[in-house]
């Protein structure tokens, strides 16, 4: 499977999907559809996008750069 960039935030910021959504307030059927239905964070509601740049300590800015490198793609 494919990851996503949820999978890449999570494992760089050492967090499971079951604490996102405990301090984000999201949905734990959400995050997974996300993830399953590998939706890019383009066609995430601005939100959502926000409380899980909130809930990390992140900066609108320093989430928008990060999710920007999840564009890459390795082949």
């Amino acid at each position: 499977m494919l990851k996503n960039w949820l999978d890449f935030l999570s494992e760089d910021y050492n967090i499971s999907f079951y604490e996102l959504s405990k301090k984000t307030g999201i949905a734990q059927s959400t995050l997974s559809n996300i993830r399953k239905k590998n939706i890019s964070y383009r066609d995430v509601r601005f939100a959502t996008i926000l409380a899980i740049s909130n809930s990390l300590g992140m900066t609108l800015d320093d989430m928008y750069l990060y999710l920007r490198k999840s564009d890459v793609v390795v082949i």
